[in-house]
């Protein structure tokens, strides 16, 4: 049944507070959890669930997300019909913000698209979600448009750009609240699966009245002209929208029910595959509960920890909390606590750099400290 849908991930839509990471690439192509990129998880969801069309719709600085995906086998998107495509902006299209801006410049792409269903998602969720499951689900509603929600926590305080969505018993959402207030515990995903008709029909309607909203101009002023419903996901997700919650996203992994759920439950993260020679450990190297690329070489103390590969350790040095992105340089006798270091860092010997766990400290792509 999933042959009839295609995927599109928007790479670099982001509110903005993962400036740092994104300076030089975009959302989709920031390292995670010692060897993935973010886009990995929802690739792979696409992939278990036989979704075969994806498009990767991006803006720029985007060298890096091609390098990555290359022509998309390690997905196994690499094929003469469908497979893998890239959606760069249109020449003179401005630069956007929203789903519905980006989605002007692909109205040809998807008119000629074979599918009856598309699913757009963004490309900072963390999740392993069986997207079958949804399909059956917006199958036999009858669904116009079916949004992935999941529960807040009680006493988490939604985020600035989330949406809360109000069901009737059946699944169906009778109200969307654009700026949530902290009561409102079902909150979108940033997934959702459209009819392509129905997609089509608001793509030229936006473009024909200027509209950039999704949420506001669509579903919260017409919701009774579609038949929206909302689907609950239940396991682990965390969005990578900021600094802190990158950090903690990383951290999590060093959980085993988390990483039984993300790596285990549907099937193996697919990323592209870099042979690099196993890690090695000095004499005096310790490490607790925490994840070492291949390429490492460690000979300090590494705790709760997230390293990619080719990260060198010196002796004495002490990393906590931390996430050290490739060909990062820790010297002897170095401190790093609730810190993220970008590739090819160079630390020098006996410094010490604290963050807090809800602040973390950040130093940029090739620093020498």
């Amino acid at each position: 049944m999933n042959y009839k849908t295609t995927g599109i991930i928007f790479a670099d839509i982001s509110n903005g507070n993962l400036n740092e990471l994104t300076a030089h690439r975009p959302t989709a192509s920031i390292p995670f959890g010692g060897r993935y990129r973010l886009i990995d998880f929802m690739l792979s969801n696409f992939h278990y669930s036989d979704i075969t069309q994806v498009g990767i719709v991006v803006q720029g600085n985007y060298r890096s997300l091609m390098d990555h995906l290359g022509s998309g086998k390690d997905w196994d998107l690499s094929r003469k019909h469908g497979g893998l495509s890239i959606l760069p902006p249109m020449t003179g299209q401005r630069v956007y913000h929203t789903w519905l801006e980006a989605l002007y410049g692909l109205l040809a792409y998807l008119e000629k698209d074979q599918n009856e269903l598309v699913i757009l998602s963004d490309s900072d969720i963390i999740c392993s979600i069986n997207l079958d499951e949804c399909i059956h689900f917006h199958l036999d509603r009858q669904a116009d448009v079916t949004i992935v929600y999941r529960k807040n926590e009680p006493g988490t305080p939604p985020k600035e750009n989330s949406h809360a969505y109000h069901l009737d018993d059946d699944g169906r959402i009778h109200a969307v609240s654009i700026a949530p207030s902290s009561d409102e515990s079902l909150l979108g995903m940033h997934i959702m699966v459209f009819n392509k008709i129905c997609l089509l029909q608001i793509i030229r309607e936006a473009m024909a009245y200027s509209l950039t909203d999704l949420h506001r101009d669509f579903f919260q002023k017409n919701n009774g002209r579609y038949r929206l419903f909302g689907w609950e996901f239940t396991g682990y997700a965390k969005q990578v929208d900021s600094l802190q919650n990158y950090l903690d996203a990383n951290i999590d992994l060093l959980t085993p029910t988390v990483r039984e759920e993300l790596f285990y439950k549907n099937g193996p993260v697919c990323t592209r595959v870099r042979d690099e020679v196993p890690a090695q450990y000095g004499e005096e190297a310790t490490v607790t509960n925490s994840f070492i690329a291949d390429g490492c070489t460690i000979e300090g103390n590494v705790q709760n920890s997230i390293l990619f590969r080719g990260v060198k350790v010196g002796k004495g040095a002490k990393i906590i909390n931390s996430v050290i992105l490739k060909n990062s340089t820790i010297g002897e006798n170095v401190t790093l606590d609730s810190t993220v270091a970008d590739k090819e860092v160079q630390i020098a010997d006996s410094r010490t750099l604290m963050g807090y766990r809800t602040y973390p400290l950040y130093i940029s792509s090739g620093s020498i400290i």
